[in-house]
C-alpha cells in the first residue's frame, strides 16, 4: 500500500498525538482522517469557487444547499 512520510516538530508531534488521544484514535488513524477531510474540504471550496463563477446568485443558493446536503451526508455515511 502506498505512504507518505510526513515531517513533524517535536511541538507539533505532540499536538497531534494529545489529539489523537482525545479523539480515542491511534495517532496513524487520526492523521490519515485529517488529511482525508482535509482534501475534501478543499475539493468541496474549489467546486463552491467554480459554481460561484458559473452560477446565478438564486441558483447559487439552491445549488449549495444540496451540495451541503450531500457533503454532510456523506461525511456522516447516511448517504
Amino acid at each position: 500500500m502506498p505512504a507518505l512520510n510526513v515531517s513533524f516538530t517535536e511541538a507539533e508531534l505532540t499536538r497531534i498525538r494529545r489529539a489523537a488521544a482525545a479523539a480515542g484514535l491511534p495517532v496513524k488513524r487520526f492523521v490519515h482522517t485529517a488529511a482525508l477531510d482535509r482534501a475534501l474540504a478543499v475539493a468541496l471550496e474549489a467546486g463552491y469557487r467554480h459554481m460561484s463563477r458559473t452560477l446565478g446568485r438564486a441558483e447559487e443558493t439552491a445549488l449549495a444547499d444540496r451540495a451541503t446536503y450531500f457533503a454532510v451526508s456523506a461525511m456522516e455515511g447516511t448517504l
